[in-house]
């Protein structure tokens, strides 16, 4: 008696695959997922070319050591602890987790936008605890409630599937931002990029 499953389970679905990829078509017809999950895609490009070229783009253009231009990424990774908890508590009692991750895809992307204008150090610091705030997007934050936010319960794990998927899209930002670098010789077209 203690094995046996209960009356109530809910029989695992045996899917192949092609009524995987008719569920996942279906799945598309979600403007909202559809959205979100390209923005996502776009995001992550972005995410994660300031945590990389940052302290070569301080060395070479602010002239600063290697000591000063590595608590720019301090700066970063404090400002995304501090904003993990609030967006946490925030999420969860103001029940905006959409609007929160449009609001750091918007904010980082803007900060990056505008990072041709820093050139000092203080500038540069401020840049990074930007995208440390904005870095909060590319966690895993908000996109389990904004996925089950838009499709069903039964449908969540596909639609968190798809996003997860589509944020694996993060291993070509580095390769093109080096490639930038090598036909500019600025770092400047890199971060561009991250603005996604």
């Amino acid at each position: 008696a203690l094995f046996r499953p209960p009356a109530t389970a809910i029989e695992p679905q045996k899917m192949g695959l092609l009524q995987r990829v008719v569920k996942f078509c279906k799945l598309q017809k979600n403007v909202r997922l559809t959205f979100f999950s390209w923005l996502s895609a776009v995001d992550s490009i972005g995410a994660y070319i300031p945590m990389i070229y940052i302290i070569e783009y301080a060395e070479e253009s602010l002239k600063v050591d290697a000591d000063q231009s590595g608590f720019l990424l301090t700066g970063m990774f404090v400002a995304a602890a501090v904003s993990s908890v609030l967006t946490g508590v925030m999420g969860a009692r103001l029940k905006c987790n959409m609007f929160l991750a449009q609001l750091f895809v918007a904010l980082g992307g803007l900060s990056s936008l505008m990072f041709p204008m820093f050139h000092s150090y203080f500038h540069v610091m401020v840049y990074m605890s930007i995208q440390g705030i904005a870095f909060t997007r590319a966690t895993l934050f908000p996109i389990i409630p904004v996925s089950t936010n838009m499709v069903c319960i039964r449908d969540s794990a596909d639609a968190f599937g798809l996003l997860t998927f589509l944020q694996s899209s993060a291993f070509l930002a580095v390769p093109l931002a080096g490639w930038l670098y090598d036909n500019s010789g600025s770092y400047t077209p890199g971060f561009l990029l991250g603005a996604g």
